[in-house]
Formats: C-alpha cells, structure tokens, sequence
C-alpha cells in the first residue's frame, strides 16, 4: 500500500480483521521510499546484469515521479506522468533486445528507454 501524506498531518493506519476476530502480528514495517531506494532514480537503478532478465511482482507504488513531461527530452505519452521505476543495462556489445511488459490490472502501463538517463536522448517509447 501507497499513501501520499502531507507535512505536520497526522494520520492513523487502522489494523482489522474482516471476521471479526482478535489476530496478533508480530510484522509491521512502514517506511518512506527516497531517491536513495533501489529503482527511484538514475543514479541509483536497478541494474539488470546480463539477458535473459526476467522479473515478476514489481511495482512503481511509492516510486516517485521523478521523470515526466516537465523533465526536459522525455517523451511525452501518457505513460509519462506517473510514478516510474528505473532500470538500467549496459550491453556487452551490439545487440537487437527485445522487450515485453506484462500488466495484470487495468491501469495503464508503458515504458521508455533512454540512451543515458532520461532527458539526454530518447530511443524508443512505448
């Protein structure tokens, strides 16, 4: 879960149990994600080390939306004005790779890749 809180206001997280029992928990762990978590940003991606790369149950909740239409030389799609994950490959020499993106849900999800971080030059758009 992702929520957005606002400086100075309190807020209250509410534990239950839909059958109306009393349950114990002994693992609670809330934190905030900064530029300094894995993926937020370009500087500090998650490197992808070699292809094949496969990965499953990622998200971009809580990512930040550091990279949008405002950043100068992004494309400007829908996609592009949300929370983003960064990843980044550096290839061994030159290769045709392909990439497939695989949603579950109903939102809208897309991606870009970049030659350097985004803003410097834009290859493709999806």
């Amino acid at each position: 879960m992702c929520v957005s809180v606002i400086a100075g206001t309190t807020y209250y997280l509410v534990l239950d149990d839909a059958n109306g029992n009393c349950n114990d928990y002994d693992n609670l762990f809330i934190s905030s994600v900064s530029a300094s978590s894995v993926g937020a940003t370009c500087a500090n991606p998650v490197v992808i080390a070699s292809l094949p790369y496969s990965t499953i149950n990622e998200t971009t909740a809580c990512m930040g939306d550091d990279y949008n239409d405002l950043t100068p030389g992004t494309c400007s799609t829908v996609y592009n004005s949300g929370e983003d994950k960064v990843y980044a490959y550096t290839s061994t020499g030159s290769q045709c790779i392909s990439i497939t993106l695989n949603n579950g849900t109903t939102s809208l999800m897309g991606f870009q890749v970049y030659l350097g971080c985004p803003g410097i030059r834009n290859m493709y758009s999806n």
